[in-house]
């Protein structure tokens, strides 16, 4: 989701901002990513899919809005 092209139109006063939400969305991701393995592990139970789901879904709504409010 984070290439050259999202970012080139992102001015230099809202990078800290753009960036840091972006880092938050990629971030949320690897926990949701992490928390399933460690779900799926300790319960041998498909449910361990749930926090991946949620993770991935909410962390890229978040590089989705970032994308959106500061690529202009």
């Amino acid at each position: 989701m984070i290439i050259s092209h999202h970012c080139d139109k992102v001015s230099e006063a809202n990078k800290p901002a753009y960036c840091t939400l972006a880092g938050v969305g990629v971030f949320i991701m690897g926990v949701g990513f992490g928390l399933s393995g460690i779900c799926m592990f300790l319960t041998q139970s498909a449910l361990g899919f749930i926090p991946m789901a949620a993770g991935l879904v909410l962390g890229l709504v978040m590089l989705i809005m970032a994308i959106g409010k500061y690529n202009h």
